[in-house]
């Protein structure tokens, strides 16, 4: 039996208001609540200042999920469901975090990302 895994899906959005990031996020769940997870539930607010990467003088807004599933085959189906969602936003992206290990996803489609992305899940395979 597979090893139920907890990835944090932290929606980034330059700009946006919460109303917006909040309904961003609500259309995010949804699209993954299609999928084989056994949960995605809302993650608590960061604490702290602003996430790393925000440009100056603008505001991050940063709204998460907390997704649970089990196999690497849903882990491919989660990513590919984000990277989806991403490509039908403006000024999104989005950090997904397994065990203190993180990735960025951005709408941005590239070689160079996708292999990044492939190594990225296949060092979550064994904990599936």
């Amino acid at each position: 039996m597979s090893t139920t895994v907890s990835a944090l899906v932290e929606v980034r959005a330059a700009g946006a208001d919460d109303e917006e990031l909040a309904e961003a996020t609500r259309r995010l769940r949804a699209e993954l609540l299609e999928l084989d997870v056994t949960g995605a539930e809302p993650a608590p607010a960061p604490a702290g200042p602003g996430p790393d990467g925000a440009k100056g003088g603008g505001v991050m807004a940063v709204a998460g999920l907390l997704v649970q599933f089990a196999g690497q085959d849903v882990l491919a189906a989660v990513i590919s469901s984000i990277q989806g969602w991403l490509g039908r936003q403006r000024s999104r992206s989005v950090k997904l975090t397994i065990d203190g290990d993180s990735i960025e996803l951005t709408g941005a489609t590239s070689a160079e990302q996708t292999q990044l992305i492939e190594l990225w899940a296949a060092r979550h395979a064994g904990a599936s």
